[in-house]
């Protein structure tokens, strides 16, 4: 068992922000997202478990990416 920080990342998406408290030193509990087909509304943490709570404003289309070229949305 770690003794790092519990957060709770609310609508990660691909979970950037996320990613940086990981990477100093908090565990990061990923809520759903309807990118992974999750639903909001049926989901219920549960209380006086985290540290806090994260959350980032939705990631822009690729084509709003200043100097990106859209090549298609293959990987």
């Amino acid at each position: 068992m770690t003794d790092a920080p519990l957060v709770l990342s609310l609508f990660p998406g691909l979970d950037g922000l996320g990613l940086a408290f990981e990477l100093e030193g908090f565990t990061v509990v990923r809520g759903p997202d309807v990118l992974w087909g999750g639903d909001i509304r049926r989901f219920s943490p549960p209380a006086g478990r985290f540290e806090g709570i994260i959350g980032g404003p939705p990631c822009q289309p690729p084509g709003r990416w200043p100097g990106h070229v859209h090549r298609g949305w293959g990987i």
